[in-house]
């Protein structure tokens, strides 16, 4: 068995292969035309991916028997990950497939997921934190403030808001720029353990693809969605990232 300060080396290599792999990838969207086939592909792909980060939480709450503090919350976290393969589904089936407008059901299961991820990340942070610092607090309450600002900011500012999806859209970047503070109050927390690389890589993945949906509504806001843009590249980057990091979680255990 490997020991504690073994399993607190950072593994830079299969990261940066990560990194290596979307940087291309984007790189070939950029270079493509925006076609129904090229969007249906980026689809499937977020669809298989969401469903691996499911499994792979359902896995590791199975290993440690449900209990209390990892099982209960990667359990919720696999929910929440089922809601996200629900959600990409049924964005490729009426959006891609059907050429329909976005789904509800799509858009609901976006915002359960975005509730189940605050629900394992705050069920980690009261069990490794005795309680939070001045400035964690302050963090906690200040990025999600600034981040709203912005996006209605931008939303108001160009002058076509669409009133009817508002409400729906306010929600969603509330709760991502939520996701984004208590995934980073999250890195300051973690003890040195043997799961820590683990959860710091899961905290980047959550971290990243989150980034990724602030600057999608952003952009929708700004009039300036298209396939080839970051959001893309983040939300491929934060799965693949969660994929490893559950790997790693799984391997620590």
């Amino acid at each position: 068995m490997k020991t504690i300060s073994e399993k607190v080396q950072f593994p830079y290599r299969i990261p940066l292969v990560i990194f290596g792999v979307v940087l291309a990838f984007h790189m070939f969207l950029e270079s493509q035309k925006p076609t129904d086939e090229l969007y249906l592909l980026i689809g499937i792909i977020l669809v298989g991916m969401s469903l691996v980060v499911a499994a792979s939480c359902f896995a590791i709450s199975k290993i440690y028997g449900y209990s209390r503090i990892f099982g209960i919350s990667y359990l919720i976290l696999g929910i929440g990950y089922f809601f996200s393969f629900v959600g990409e589904l049924s964005f490729v089936y009426y959006v891609d497939i059907l050429e329909e407008s976005s789904p509800v059901l799509g858009e609901i299961s976006f915002l359960v997921l975005y509730f189940l991820i605050l629900t394992h990340l705050t069920i980690n942070i009261r069990y490794f934190a005795d309680g939070l610092r001045f400035f964690q607090k302050i963090l906690l309450v200040v990025i999600p403030i600034v981040m709203v600002l912005i996006y209605s900011y931008l939303v108001f500012n160009t002058g076509n808001v669409d009133y009817s999806e508002l409400p729906y859209s306010m929600l969603a970047i509330s709760l991502s720029s939520l996701t984004v503070s208590f995934a980073v109050v999250g890195f300051t927390l973690f003890k040195q353990t043997a799961l820590m690389i683990a959860w710091s890589l899961l905290l980047i993945g959550m971290f990243v693809g989150t980034v990724g949906d602030i600057a999608n509504y952003y952009l929708v806001a700004l009039g300036d969605f298209s396939i080839s843009n970051y959001s893309t590249t983040f939300w491929i980057a934060s799965n693949a990232i969660m994929i490893y990091a559950l790997y790693r979680h799984q391997k620590a255990i």
